[in-house]
């Protein structure tokens, strides 16, 4: 048998214990015979109890005998309960962070011990990194990455787990493990110098990276965009399309997967709205882009894509800080200007489509191939057909690197038909090109968004 004395603690704050007892255990029993036995000793035990050794905290070595950690027989523990796990419970987290640093410290201690003994395992690694050679130099340097090592990337789990109990209270580690401690341990300080290089280089890097937003409109309504060239699809939130009074364009037949950091389907699809942007600076200095957007619930109001980028041949210049469609420029939002409650904490990845959860479809999600930027009237230019004159259509820029040359181009008779009906020359442009030169089609997109 395998006797040991148990003190039993209503809590990890109880000053005293609240009984006292002795267990005759299995000759190989392990933390978990011993949590099992005090259950059927203490009626109405809690739900979670914590086992303390010398303050150190044993409950992550549950399966591991009690002999080969090194604890003799009659030693005496310490059980402490606990309504929640002690590492959660509000009282008693800082003495479990308190006895697992305990754990840690003798754990760093006798590792150190064991390599010592053992130098012919170092010489391998001498020259890896010079945190290695200083550690090697000096004892105490050692020791402190080596608790830096047990404590921060755990890396001594990745060893049989039978070794690492045994460091918690004995140095007798079995050379091959030590071994692939010693060459972990070597790894981890050629990252950690990694780190440390990077923080004294690039420390920019190392903090979190503030993302592309602008300032707009989706039918009159201002919001903040969330400028993606990572994300296939443009998208709008279910709820800011009822701030701005276009929900009822829904097609709610039109459903899709959104795929990037998870899976969400969509709500259904916008075919065609206006999307605004403005400028700051020269607040009636706008550009009106026609895109379409997939509905989705999600906490910011618009993310733009790359097809919507791609369409209306956008330009991210990081240099001056701004979006770029033709010759008007939007600034992008300072961190200050971005309002926190519509974004998503860290990236949304690249938002992909797919259908019935098949293969992801490359195409843009409106099914046409990209477009070169679509034709609009320059800021405070009046438009001639307004005004009764002859409409006046701009010329299609040449096709640009990479673009198709199969993208429809309305007919000076097509955009007169619109015209005649009261739609803008500009904008008869764009929607013909949006509906491959259907007149009807994109007289009653026009209608649709009046």
């Amino acid at each position: 048998m395998f006797p040991l004395k148990v003190q039993y603690f209503t809590s990890a704050l109880a000053g005293k214990p609240r009984s006292i007892f002795t267990v005759d255990l299995p000759p190989e029993a392990t933390v978990k015979s011993l949590v099992e036995e005090i259950r059927a000793k203490v009626p109405g035990a809690p739900e979670h109890l914590a086992i303390c050794y010398r303050e150190c905290i044993l409950d992550e070595l549950l399966e591991v005998p009690f002999r080969q950690m090194g604890i003799p027989e009659g030693s005496q523990v310490k059980a402490f309960g606990s309504a929640k796990p002690l590492a959660e419970d509000p009282f008693g987290s800082v003495l479990y962070q308190l006895w697992k640093r305990n754990a840690i410290d003798r754990q760093s201690n006798n590792l150190h011990k064991a390599i010592l003994a053992l130098p012919e395992l170092l010489d391998p690694f001498k020259g890896t990194s010079q945190l290695f050679d200083q550690a090697l130099a000096e004892p105490r340097n050692m020791k402190d990455w080596l608790r830096q090592f047990l404590n921060r990337n755990n890396e001594i789990s990745k060893i049989d787990k039978e070794q690492k109990p045994i460091l918690v209270f004995s140095a007798q580690v079995e050379k091959p493990a030590l071994e692939a401690i010693v060459r972990d341990f070597s790894n981890f300080l050629v990252v950690s110098e990694n780190l440390l290089n990077a923080q004294d280089d690039l420390p920019e890097l190392l903090g979190s990276v503030h993302m592309l937003y602008i300032s707009c409109k989706v039918n009159g309504v201002p919001c903040q965009a969330f400028v993606d060239t990572g994300a296939q699809m443009t998208l709008i939130s279910h709820e800011f399309t009822k701030r701005a009074g276009i929900e009822h364009l829904i097609d709610r037949a039109h459903k899709v997967l959104a795929v990037g950091v998870g899976q969400q389907q969509t709500v259904g699809r916008i075919h065609l709205a206006d999307l605004h942007l403005t400028n700051d600076q020269e607040s009636n200095n706008t550009v009106c882009l026609y895109t379409s957007f997939h509905v989705i619930d999600q906490p910011m109001d618009v993310l733009l894509g790359l097809d919507m980028l791609r369409r209306h041949q956008c330009e991210v210049d990081l240099h001056k800080g701004v979006l770029r469609v033709g010759d008007f420029e939007t600034a992008f939002l300072s961190e200050a200007q971005v309002d926190k409650s519509k974004t998503i904490g860290g990236r949304t990845g690249s938002p992909e489509l797919r259908s019935g959860g098949g293969a992801p479809d490359n195409r843009h999600p409106d099914g046409s191939a990209s477009s070169p930027a679509l034709l609009r009237r320059a800021p405070g230019v009046a438009d001639p057909s307004a005004a009764g004159g002859p409409p006046v259509a701009e010329p299609a820029p040449a096709p640009g690197p990479g673009s198709r040359d199969d993208v429809y181009m309305p007919s000076q008779e097509q955009i007169q038909q619109l015209v005649a009906s009261g739609v803008p020359a500009d904008i008869a442009i764009q929607l013909l090109s949006f509906t491959n030169g259907d007149v009807a089609l994109a007289m009653n997109l026009f209608l649709d968004m009046s």
